[in-house]
């Protein structure tokens, strides 16, 4: 313990020690908080560049539904569509609700939705063969099998 008393009573050019370490860690306090401030002041000039940029985005995205407004506006698309697509409205005749579709269904006649069955290639009948020499004989017909009722 009288080590430690030692570092409060022992002096270096006349100052004692302990002074002079606590005189060190002040300055050092001092440094770390102008160094603290100084980040700061980029953080904020940081913030306030990307607040600017959400604002900007803000201002084209608020300007680019504007003009989807303008154009999804009802009198232009008709307009659009009568002009370039030669399209008219509906008439009332060709409307009708869920229980209307059944009759319509079956007063539309609409070629059948089958495709028809492809034709089957054309082969040699099944009781000829073809030779290495390419001429066809007569192949031996199969026997019949027969199954026994018997177990196998």
């Amino acid at each position: 313990m009288s080590g430690f008393l030692r570092l409060f009573e022992r002096r270096v050019r006349g100052v004692r020690l302990i002074e002079l370490i606590g005189l060190v860690l002040v300055f050092g306090m001092i440094f770390w908080v102008c160094l603290s401030k100084a980040r700061e002041g980029d953080d904020i000039r940081r913030m306030n560049d990307l607040d600017q940029q959400i604002a900007d985005e803000q201002t084209a995205v608020n300007a680019l539904r504007i003009k989807v407004s303008q154009l999804e506006r009802p009198e232009r698309l008709e307009a659009l569509a009568t002009g370039l697509l030669d399209m008219k409205p509906v008439d009332p005749a060709h409307e009708t609700d869920i229980s209307g579709i059944s009759q319509i269904s079956r007063t539309t006649s609409r070629a059948p939705l089958v495709a028809p069955a492809p034709s089957p290639p054309t082969a040699p009948p099944a009781d000829t063969l073809i030779t290495a020499g390419g001429a066809a004989a007569a192949a031996p017909a199969p026997a019949p099998v027969t199954i026994s009722g018997g177990a196998q």
